[in-house]
């Protein structure tokens, strides 16, 4: 009898325990919007289990054989997901709660409600929603990184600072400092006010270094696609030539060049006047030598006007 009651507790501690799994696993695939994953690898694992099912009650495989076999497929569907609960982007947030403010970031006065923490999370939930995985930092001694970004191997730090006043240098250059601490690919200073003159010189020289303002925050949370995209060195580059006074130079070069060569056309066209026009020399030879006007253009095509005029000539003395 006791041995009975031990046994019936034991199950139903396994029927409770598996209760419990299966509601914490729903609830996370819940969190991480995984519902059609979900209704594709379940009935697949289930057919599977009813088709060893089968082959059992025909015995046409052993005990032992199809224990294994469910086992097997049991790993792997664990292995399965999770891969998929590591590699969603609804890590901290649910697909819900990334897109229940949505409607709001369009809005100036809705940001500017919001506490240095809040606007982390929804500057989190923007980068999630064009693709990234975002981790929100909790933890102290970060270094100023809020946000770490990746996506396909690449990884970037993000810091937020969300203040009326612009940033300067000195937080600028302490962020950097972070990009080798947490091996980042490129650093993003999110400064809802903008940046000093001060800062804005020291991040030039640094390559994988963008800044954003509120307003450009405001503009990729309304675009289909992640403003200056992920891996986007050329874009980088593109801004850094834009405010380095080599480059500045490099393109004063370039307007100067083209305004010389606009000028050497513009002479080159002054030089030809009407007199140097080969219909106007052919008409003159033509008038002079009392020749044909077609065949002096056709010789014109051919010989220079002096080569022409050293011909009629001698044509001229020999006869």
């Amino acid at each position: 009898m006791a041995r009975n009651d031990k046994a019936n507790t034991q199950l139903i501690l396994l029927v409770v325990s598996a209760i419990v799994a299966t509601v914490k696993f729903l609830i996370e695939v819940n969190k991480k919007g995984l519902w059609k994953e979900f209704f594709i690898s379940t009935p697949i694992f289930g057919g599977f289990w009813y088709v060893l099912h089968l082959l059992y009650s025909g015995q046409t495989i052993s005990l032992s054989f199809f224990l294994i076999a469910l086992l097997i497929a049991f790993i792997v569907y664990c292995i399965y997901w999770s891969g998929l609960f590591t590699k969603s982007p609804y890590q901290q947030f649910s697909r819900f709660e990334i897109t229940k403010n949505k409607t709001s970031w369009a809005q100036q006065e809705w940001w500017w409600s919001l506490d240095g923490w809040q606007f982390e999370q929804e500057v989190a939930k923007i980068f999630i929603s064009k693709g990234f995985n975002a981790t929100v930092t909790r933890a102290t001694g970060d270094g100023g990184v809020d946000i770490i970004l990746e996506k396909d191997g690449f990884r970037s730090i993000v810091q937020c600072k969300h203040h009326n006043n612009p940033v300067g240098p000195n937080d600028a250059r302490a962020l950097w400092g972070c990009k080798d601490d947490f091996q980042a690919d490129e650093v993003i200073l999110i400064a809802s006010s903008g940046i000093t003159k001060g800062a804005a010189d020291y991040i030039n020289n640094k390559p994988n270094y963008t800044v954003y303002t509120l307003d450009d925050i405001i503009e990729m949370s309304q675009t289909e696609q992640y403003i200056n995209s992920y891996n986007r060195q050329e874009e980088i580059e593109e801004y850094q030539e834009e405010n380095t006074t080599d480059d500045y130079n490099e393109e004063i070069e370039e307007y100067q060049e083209e305004e010389e060569m606009e000028e050497n056309t513009q002479e080159e066209h002054e030089e030809i006047s009407p007199k140097e026009n080969i219909e106007d020399k052919a008409l003159e030879i033509s008038e002079i030598y009392n020749i044909d006007f077609e065949q002096t253009l056709d010789m014109l095509k051919d010989y220079s006007y002096e080569e022409v005029i050293e011909e009629l000539e001698n044509y001229i003395k020999q006869n």
